[in-house]
């Protein structure tokens, strides 16, 4: 069974960039996150204790942005993508950053990830 958990248009604010300007304050990213996992037991129980709460995914993505300090888009969301393996249950997550403003002439610019859990070794 897979199903999916996904938060969009999640503003954060975090230091990322290489450039010296990018270093002076933090700026504003737009995240969209999906979390493919199991929904069988709760949506059988009913109960949010056989669930995973969006409200906790996104306060982690949060409170991770906020402390983060990274040069690279790619490895903001690296590193983000590994927190939430290790604090839920996730079989896949998909990640997209965007960056409002980067870049002159657009919109946005950013990345989109995709990564599997890793193999556990017993």
């Amino acid at each position: 069974m897979q199903d999916t958990i996904f938060i969009n248009d999640l503003a954060v604010t975090t230091l990322i960039g290489i450039l010296p300007h990018e270093r002076v304050q933090k700026q504003k990213l737009i995240l969209d996150v999906s979390l493919t996992t199991d929904f069988a037991t709760a949506a059988e129980s009913d109960d949010m204790r056989d669930g995973i709460s969006y409200a906790e995914i996104a306060d982690t993505i949060v409170e991770f942005a906020t402390e983060a300090e990274y040069g690279l888009l790619e490895r903001f969301g690296q590193e983000l993508i590994n927190r939430l393996f290790s604090d839920f249950p996730a079989k896949s997550i998909e990640l997209k950053i965007t960056k409002p403003g980067a870049v002159a002439h657009t919109r946005n610019i950013g990345i989109h990830m995709q990564r599997q859990r890793p193999a556990t070794t017993d």
